[in-house]
């Protein structure tokens, strides 16, 4: 009785930990989220290529030196709030009363049941994180880092176990969990784009909608302090942010992969499911112990991304979730239910440019998810088992 007593109260703790989280997401209201970019170039213009081959210029990221064909300084990028971004109402109506909408409950449901066994979900990716050379790398496999991350992350703050699978390309597949819990996730298919478009698999894919790349080594550290960056948020300051402001990503690699990524998905989530039109729809880049996220809406062309990665890990507690980071990947895992659906009804952002330097029509035609292969018939050669049958008929009278 008396353990029992104890286990109770335990899990009444991790959800008062989860309403804690809820609430920081809330209080966060004013502060940045998504930072909307200009491309100046990419690769997309050069036909189709693998997202590991995509070549990204654009402010703060991937410019080493200025270029005469670069707009001129100062760089801007329009910021939107966290309540801009998400629909505040339905999550302050989540504290009240979780039992408000049905569809709704079964997303916090997720929620509520990961505190429940976060214990179990961090000792796993603890392991992950504690298995390191002398030199401080990870001696575990980008694909045991997959594995676990969906396990223990993804699958269960995305409703269904069975809705979050790993690219059936990956090499060394564990039979479970290399963090020891014996639970399992599938491979399947996570291919997206087309042969004439930017193409590739995602690591990881969610409720095959939300792809996922797993980078085996640290994000990129921003050169910028996260205390000044918390201060010059204010209630005010969403119109735009500056050079002096904030870096962004300063290298292409893998960036450009992801932005690839997130930009192909945009369109191929639409041709699949015309009612995410207008969706800021996201991808994810993480390693084990830090995220980032990437947004793209293919039909008003706005890519967005979080201007600095976020902890995975509390600051206070390397060996516990950051919790309002668990809240902030779960509202992005489950957008179609709480972000808002179009950011342009409030304001006026610039666009990406993306339409006007790739071949537009092909994202809109060819784009898709869950592709097996990238293999064109048009650039398939036609070999002799492959004509007509009436041309074979032919040949066999001729031989004859």
């Amino acid at each position: 009785m008396a353990e029992a007593m104890i286990g109770k109260m335990n899990i009444n703790t991790e959800i008062t930990k989860q309403h804690i989280g809820l609430r920081h997401i809330l209080k966060n209201a004013e502060k940045h989220e998504l930072a909307f970019q200009e491309i100046f170039n990419c690769s997309a213009a050069c036909g189709g290529s693998t997202f590991s081959k995509a070549v990204f210029r654009m402010p703060y990221f991937g410019i080493d030196e200025c270029q005469t064909s670069d707009p001129p300084e100062p760089w801007m990028s329009t910021v939107c709030r966290m309540k801009d971004v998400f629909d505040y109402d339905i999550l302050a109506k989540l504290l009240d009363d979780p039992n408000f909408d049905t569809n709704i409950k079964t997303n916090y449901d997720d929620l509520v049941k990961f505190i429940e066994d976060k214990n179990q979900h961090e000792v796993c990716l603890q392991k992950m994180c504690q298995s390191k050379c002398s030199d401080g790398a990870l001696v575990v496999t980008k694909t045991d880092i997959a594995y676990a991350l969906a396990v223990h992350l993804f699958a269960p703050l995305s409703n269904l176990q069975k809705s979050c699978i790993l690219d059936n390309h990956s090499e060394g597949f564990p039979k479970s969990c290399p963090g020891g819990c014996g639970r399992s996730v599938a491979k399947g298919t996570t291919g997206i784009g087309a042969a004439q478009t930017w193409h590739g698999y995602a690591d990881i894919s969610v409720n095959q909608t939300v792809p996922v790349k797993v980078l085996s080594e640290e994000p990129h550290d921003l050169s910028v302090d996260e205390e000044q960056l918390d201060q010059s948020d204010s209630e005010d300051s969403y119109d735009s942010i500056t050079a002096t402001r904030t870096p962004f990503y300063q290298r292409t690699d893998p960036i450009s992969e992801v932005l690839a990524m997130t930009i192909t998905n945009g369109f191929a989530q639409v041709n699949e499911n015309n009612s995410l039109t207008n969706f800021l729809i996201p991808s994810i880049a993480c390693s084990i112990e830090d995220v980032m996220v990437f947004t793209y809406d293919s039909q008003n062309d706005l890519l967005a991304c979080i201007p600095e990665h976020f902890r995975l890990w509390s600051r206070t507690d390397k060996h516990h979730f950051d919790i309002s980071s668990i809240v902030r990947i779960w509202l992005y895992l489950n957008f179609r239910t709480f972000m808002r659906p179009s950011i342009l009804e409030s304001f006026v952002i610039e666009k990406s440019n993306f339409h006007k330097i790739a071949p537009l029509r092909h994202y809109q035609q060819y784009s898709k998810c869950g592709v097996i292969d990238f293999s064109s018939k048009d650039k398939t050669p036609r070999v002799r088992e492959t004509q007509s049958a009436r041309k074979r008929r032919h040949s066999d009278d001729v031989s004859r």
